[in-house]
């Protein structure tokens, strides 16, 4: 079940009601007029987008957890708030599943913020990191690296604890929303975890300097 109150929505200036008390679901009536009448059937198909601010967005643990630590080649931390332009970072994404039953599918995504982006072929393009000889990464059954985001997908074993490991590079200097990691089972709402958002700050080279 999704957390905190249902938001509300607006037909117009007018609140609709949910079709019962704290439903996330609404009905709404719309009359439409045909330009041209026939005999034949009319269909019409609406869509619906929606944007979850990030002050509102869950965060926890569920029944499985998860953790991000950004490293830099010799696996000290790269700190979030002050990462230099051109840095490369390893994104380490660990997932827990303390449970005693193994979990199939499995969802795993980083979204990337603007000001970093996926170094090609994850670790396949730079040098493996002698820290990362060792860990337990994850046999995933598919990854998808793309700028906006990271995801990899398959199965934890029962009561494992699995990492997957990925190259990133800071590209842009600013200050960004950096959204936090998720975890979930695709077929079950009840195991998720999600981490807190933060900020990402790239510094410009000249800053060094002043």
């Amino acid at each position: 079940a999704l957390a905190g109150p249902p938001p509300i929505l607006r037909q117009g200036d007018r609140a609709l009601r949910p079709v019962r008390p704290g439903a996330r679901t609404w009905a709404v009536e719309a009359t439409i007029t045909t330009a041209r009448a026939g005999d034949a059937a009319t269909w019409l198909t609406t869509f619906r987008r929606g944007v979850v601010p990030p002050e509102a967005a869950w965060v926890g643990a569920q029944g499985l957890r998860v953790e991000r630590a950004w490293l830099d080649a010799d696996g000290a931390p790269v700190d979030p708030a002050k990462v230099p332009l051109g840095q490369l970072i390893f994104s380490r994404l660990t997932v827990h599943n303390p449970g005693a039953d193994a979990v199939p599918h499995v969802a795993l995504e980083e979204p990337l913020p603007a000001g970093v982006t996926v170094e090609p072929g994850r670790l396949g393009r730079v040098a493996t990191p002698a820290w990362a000889a060792g860990a337990p990464l994850w046999r995933t059954t598919h990854v998808d690296a793309r700028d906006a985001h990271f995801r990899a997908y398959g199965r934890l074993p029962a009561r494992s604890t699995v990492q997957v490991i990925h190259a990133l590079r800071a590209t842009g200097a600013g200050n960004f929303h950096r959204p936090g990691v998720s975890v979930e089972a695709m077929y079950d709402p009840t195991l998720r975890a999600r981490t807190p958002a933060d900020t990402l700050v790239v510094q410009p080279r000249f800053a060094e300097r002043i």
